[in-house]
C-alpha cells in the first residue's frame, strides 16, 4: 500500500495496483506527511503546520502531536516509534532559532533537539542515518548538510558543496550513501568510509557534465563526495 495527499485535504490509501483503499478528509491541505515503521500511524502537517496523527489501520483521527511551532516537514524513523519535526526560524514566537526535534511517538513527547543549521524562508527537510540510525541529517538554507548524533544531539559534521539552499536529504538504508538535493540543481552523494563512519570529510572536485564521466573520489577517504547536475 502507498499514500498520497495534497492541497485538496483528501489523503488517499491505494494498493499497487491503484486502487483506492480508503479516503480522509481533514479541513486544510497537506504540506507534508510520513508513515511509522510498523505501518499503523500516519503523521501529516497541515496547513496551519499542526501535526495530526491518523491511525491507518483503524481509519481514525486521533488526538494530534502537542508541537508548540509551526512545522514545516516530518520524517518517521524506519527502526522505531520515532519521528524528526523541522521547525523554521520564526520572529513571531518564541522559537527564534531554527531546530529539529526528535519525538518519541510512544511518550508523545520531545527526547533530543538539534541545533546549528539555517532555516528561515524555505521547507528544508531531514532524515535519520547510518545502519543504526544512530545520525540525524539535515539540508540547510546556507548550502551545506548538516549532520548531528541522534541520541547525544551533538553537531558532528558541516558538509561544503552545495551553491544554494539545501532542500533535502536521504539516507541510502542498506549502504553508507548520505544524498543532498539542492536549488542549485544538483544531487551530491556522500560516502563514508565504514559502517557507523561520519567523522572525516573530505569533498571531492565537481563531477564532469554526464557524457564526459565523473573523476573518482580520493583514496581512503573516511567521507567523499561527488555531484552531477540533476536532470
Amino acid at each position: 500500500h502507498f499514500v498520497s495527499a495534497g492541497f485538496d485535504g483528501c489523503i488517499y490509501l491505494w494498493d499497487v495496483e491503484g486502487v483506492e483503499l480508503y479516503r480522509w478528509e481533514i479541513p486544510s491541505r497537506v504540506q507534508d506527511l510520513c508513515i511509522t515503521h510498523n505501518g499503523k500511524h500516519m503523521l501529516v502537517v497541515d496547513f496551519e503546520r499542526n501535526v495530526r496523527v491518523i491511525d491507518i489501520l483503524g481509519r481514525r483521527v486521533l488526538p494530534p502531536l502537542p508541537e508548540s511551532d509551526a512545522v514545516t516537514s516530518v520524517c518517521a524513523s524506519a527502526l522505531r516509534e520515532e519521528l524528526l519535526v523541522n521547525i523554521a526560524r520564526q520572529v513571531s514566537s518564541a522559537q527564534h532559532e531554527p531546530v529539529i526535534r526528535l519525538w518519541d511517538l510512544a511518550a508523545r513527547g520531545v527526547v533530543q533537539r538539534f541545533l546549528g543549521h539555517s532555516q528561515s524562508r524555505f521547507v528544508v527537510r531531514s532524515c535519520f542515518g547510518g545502519p543504526r540510525e544512530e545520525f540525524v541529517c539535515s539540508g540547510s538554507e546556507d548550502a551545506k548538510v548538516y549532520i548531528w548524533h541522534r541520541h547525544y544531539g551533538a553537531l558532528l559534521q558541516v558538509l561544503a558543496g552545495h551553491k544554494e539552499t539545501v532542500n533535502s536529504v536521504c539516507w541510502v538504508h542498506g549502504t553508507s550513501w548520505l544524498v543532498s538535493a539542492a536549488d542549485d540543481c544538483t544531487l551530491r552523494v556522500w560516502s563514508a568510509a565504514g559502517p557507523g563512519a561520519a567523522p572525516a570529510i573530505v569533498e571531492d572536485e565537481e563531477a564532469a557534465p554526464p557524457d564526459q564521466g565523473a573523476s573518482p573520489g580520493p583514496g581512503g577517504s573516511p567521507l567523499a563526495a561527488r555531484s552531477q547536475s540533476s536532470p
